[in-house]
């Protein structure tokens, strides 16, 4: 059965897809497959119905991708590149502090929306199905809010007394402490609401005892 998609336009020439085309449809087919995984879980996940519904043939998700856990492996980088891209982190402010609070709320937000959060659970599930399979999609994501502020800290004179695997260690600080212990606290621990005052709070309080050895986080 031929491929029936729109996004599979074939070259005038060799009756394949030019670059492009192939783009497109290989974009159409991870969104596919990533509504379908959602929908059902890995184990529930089914090529044949991944395949019909991104109206190519079975074949072609074999060709591309090699296997099911190839299909999902290739669907999480391909989320993970649409999140980072999708999030803007603002780091508007007339001070370091007042710019990595925002940044921080900001990725804080994007960490609880629930696809981010059915994505957790598919991990989960796979992990367990699958137990030597791995991604570094959260390293990925983590390294890319880490460089944000990193670079937020550089723009403050006083950073300057630190060497950069210094910055770097801060910047690693202020992602845990500000993005991702809240989120455990939130998700895991269910110690802490998920409200933006709440969330606001916890920064504004962690924020406080990091100055005491961070001058640029001074009020």
């Amino acid at each position: 059965m031929p491929d029936r998609t729109p996004n599979a336009a074939p070259h005038a020439r060799t009756g394949r897809p030019t670059v492009t085309a192939g783009k497109r449809l290989g974009a159409h087919i991870l969104e596919v497959a990533s509504k379908n995984f959602l929908q059902h879980g890995y184990e529930g996940a089914n090529m044949d119905e991944i395949a019909t519904d991104a109206q190519v043939t079975k074949r072609t998700l074999y060709r591309r991708y090699g296997s099911k856990i190839g299909l999902f492996g290739a669907v999480i980088d391909h989320e993970r590149t649409c999140f980072i891209e999708a999030l803007v982190v603002q780091t508007e402010g007339t001070s370091v502090r007042e710019r990595i609070s925002v940044a921080a709320q900001n990725i804080l937000d994007g960490f609880l929306t629930p696809k981010v959060i059915d994505f957790d659970r598919l991990k989960a599930e796979i992990e367990r199905l699958v137990p030597d399979y791995s991604d570094n999609a959260l390293q990925i994501v983590t390294s890319h809010w880490v460089d944000i502020i990193r670079e937020t800290l550089l723009a403050d004179p006083e950073t300057a007394k630190y060497d950069n695997d210094e910055i770097e260690d801060i910047a690693s600080l202020l992602l845990d402490t500000l993005v991702l212990a809240p989120r455990m606290r939130i998700r895991m621990l269910k110690v802490l609401d998920n409200t933006p005052a709440a969330k606001s709070a916890h920064i504004d309080q962690a924020l406080d005892l990091l100055a005491a050895g961070i001058p640029s986080l001074r009020r």
